[in-house]
């Protein structure tokens, strides 16, 4: 009976210690701040850029693919993943080409980190944006009824034409 009780003491004691280290860990997941598109109808480039999409996986670049780690979906065709070329991949920018998409469709981009299991997406129209065109990157609420406020925290510019 004892040796059971210190087995339970013991088992205890290695959970509240990794609630107490894991508790105090900061969870880094992908985030996609811009995804910047050019090309021509049924013929687009997507240059996503972002923080924490982790190392190249096994199998990038690849062409004609439609791999798990990088995604596109065209809206009209959900849940069906578009046949892509991803050409390069760093931690905090992916080049994709061959995005079979035109001018003004509504598209999703998820980006997965392996290491670190999470995902992001990223969701909006294929447009090319006006030189000097404000990047939001968040938007954040507080208060609430005539209280209600929001900050709108501006990434940068747009610098090209």
């Amino acid at each position: 009976m004892t040796h059971s009780l210190i087995k339970c003491i013991a088992m205890a004691a290695i959970v509240s210690f990794a609630a107490v280290t894991t508790a105090g860990a900061v969870v880094r997941v992908p985030h996609i701040q811009t995804v910047v598109f050019k090309g021509t109808d049924g013929n687009y480039s997507a240059t996503i850029t972002g923080t924490d999409f982790g190392a190249q996986p096994g199998g990038i670049p690849c062409t004609g693919c439609q791999p798990l780690q990088v995604q596109v979906v065209d809206i009209v065709s959900q849940p069906f993943q578009q046949v892509i070329n991803v050409t390069s991949w760093s931690d905090t920018s992916i080049t994709v080409t061959g995005i079979e998409v035109n001018k003004g469709d509504s598209v999703r981009v998820g980006v997965y980190n392996q290491t670190l299991g999470n995902v992001d997406t990223w969701g909006g129209p294929v447009i090319r944006q006006a030189k000097n065109t404000p990047i939001i990157s968040s938007v954040t609420k507080s208060g609430e009824g005539v209280d209600l406020s929001l900050t709108i925290t501006r990434l940068g510019l747009w610098t090209r034409s």
